[in-house]
């Protein structure tokens, strides 16, 4: 009777044994997995900073393409204009297009159009916020009003 007690007893703590080194594998596995996802963080946002580079170029560039027949005073409005569109354009591509659940889920061009977009929408309005119309300067803020209530969704 004492053996089959030893025995019972043997296996419990062997069963609890295997128990602990199974729980002990899955937690080095997620900690693993910690380190893994912070890797890729820093390598998205690593990709992101030349996205977001050539995306500013791009929408300056179209801006003044776009605006090249007009007088200086007025091309310099439009392409006030045209940034700050460019860079709500941006933020949507952002938050829609390249989302984690969509099929072109992409986290390095993701990263790269909100850091672009905030860079537009800043130098827009801080830059030349003396040269904007009060009508502009009324929907500028406006729609980034509109931006950070839709974006409290998100977060």
């Amino acid at each position: 009777m004492s053996e089959n007690k030893s025995k019972s007893i043997s296996k419990s703590e062997s069963e609890s044994k295997s128990e602990s080194k199974s729980e002990s594998k899955s937690k080095s596995k997620s900690k693993s997995k910690i380190k893994i996802n912070s890797k890729s963080f820093f390598k998205d946002l690593l990709l992101s900073i030349p996205i977001f580079i050539f995306y500013i170029l791009f929408i300056n560039k179209l801006c003044e393409t776009l605006t090249s027949s007009l007088p200086l005073v007025e091309r310099n409005k439009k392409i006030l204009v045209g940034t700050f569109i460019g860079s709500i354009v941006g933020l949507i591509f952002a938050f829609y297009v390249f989302n984690y659940n969509n099929k072109f889920g992409n986290r390095s061009i993701k990263y790269g159009l909100i850091i672009g977009s905030i860079y537009l929408m800043g130098n827009t309005i801080i830059c030349n916020w003396d040269s904007i119309p009060s009508d502009t300067k009324l929907f500028m803020i406006g729609t980034i009003f509109g931006l950070f209530i839709i974006l409290s969704y998100f977060v």
